[in-house]
């Protein structure tokens, strides 16, 4: 996955230690906007669909990220969109406890990969904004 290309092999083999996986059904809701959340999901398998306020913004596919924004804003934080399983789903699921007690150089790596992908976001929301 392309989301774990800073990765060395130690800080790969921590994430497995960490991680969960899990299969979640079609249809499914995942992430609920508004609640509070423990962690975040790498989708291994699947597509998800993403909504705030009800409308549709994105799809994310294998190899996608969602629920990383409470791993940056702690406990305080809630949920900032809904995540529905639109197939039955593979992921990860990461602890964000479990993230900030891992080594310097696997949330190191994280936070590398997070930037990618909250960039990647940025610039296709910027171009939706331009288009219309």
């Amino acid at each position: 996955m392309a989301f774990f290309q800073d990765f060395g092999d130690v800080a790969l083999w921590e994430v497995v230690r960490i991680a969960s996986w899990k299969t979640i059904p079609g249809d499914a809701i995942v992430i609920r906007e508004g609640d509070h959340g423990e962690g975040f999901y790498l989708l291994l398998e699947g597509e998800v669909g993403v909504t705030l306020l009800g409308k549709p913004l994105n799809t994310i596919k294998p190899g996608g990220c969602f629920g990383e924004v409470l791993y940056f804003t702690g406990a305080a934080g809630r949920r900032t969109t809904t995540i529905v399983s639109v197939e039955k789903i593979t992921v990860l699921e990461i602890k964000s406890d479990a993230l900030r007690a891992a080594t310097d150089g696997c949330q190191a790596a994280f936070n590398k990969a997070f930037m990618r992908v909250l960039i990647d976001r940025l610039t296709q929301a910027n171009l939706k904004l331009a288009r219309r």
